[in-house]
């Protein structure tokens, strides 16, 4: 178990594989293991490393101690063509599983989202590009007055309770005085009771 969050760890922090990359490769890799420990179907005891996906695993030497030693994959020829194959599938596969799936949801956050959801390959326009910027900054100005919002609300809990709990406070200067100088004054302050 502990071989195997070794590994995924060291998979996750590699910074030579991209986060997309990585979150491609976590997520077939908990598929092959999920299926590994729950069906007991011959199918799911062997990868052929002729499939594109597959010999994609082969390029992380990490993926592939995974593979071979904590889940029990070992290389071989069937009928000409290459393969993993498992002849016993080894106990607490579904906790590997389970540490996989957290570091999926670790990296898959770090995946930049579509920038759009236009399908083809075309170069964008120049007032593609300027709106799509648009659109991004916008976004981050929600996002960072979202923060805003949420700081001055813990600011104002914090300030309720000293008020409430602290015998030693006293109010301080009001805002409007700051912002002037001079205090708020009512009709009454100024002319009096009439």
């Amino acid at each position: 178990m502990t071989q195997a969050a070794a590994l995924i760890t060291t998979f996750e922090h590699d910074v030579n594989v991209s986060a997309s990359e990585k979150s491609n490769i976590l997520k077939m890799l908990q598929t092959i293991l999920h299926n590994l420990a729950t069906e007991d179907d011959e199918k799911f005891r062997s990868l052929r490393l002729g499939n594109a996906k597959i010999h994609n695993l082969t390029r992380y030497p990490t993926i592939m101690m995974l593979l071979t030693q904590v889940a029990g994959f070992s290389r071989m020829t069937v009928e000409n063509e290459d393969m993993l194959k498992v002849t016993t599938v080894p106990e607490g596969l579904d906790s590997v599983v389970a540490l996989i799936a957290g570091a999926f949801q670790r990296v898959s956050v770090l995946v930049p989202k579509a920038a759009t959801t236009n399908t083809s390959q075309a170069p964008l326009t120049e007032k593609q590009k300027a709106r799509l910027l648009a659109e991004q900054k916008l976004e981050r100005e929600k996002q960072e007055a979202r923060e805003a919002r949420k700081r001055t609300a813990a600011q104002i809990q914090a300030d309720k309770y000293v008020r409430e709990n602290d015998p030693n406070w006293k109010p301080q200067v009001n805002a409007a005085a700051a912002k002037s100088g001079t205090s708020i004054s009512t009709f009454r302050d100024k002319y009096g009771e009439s």
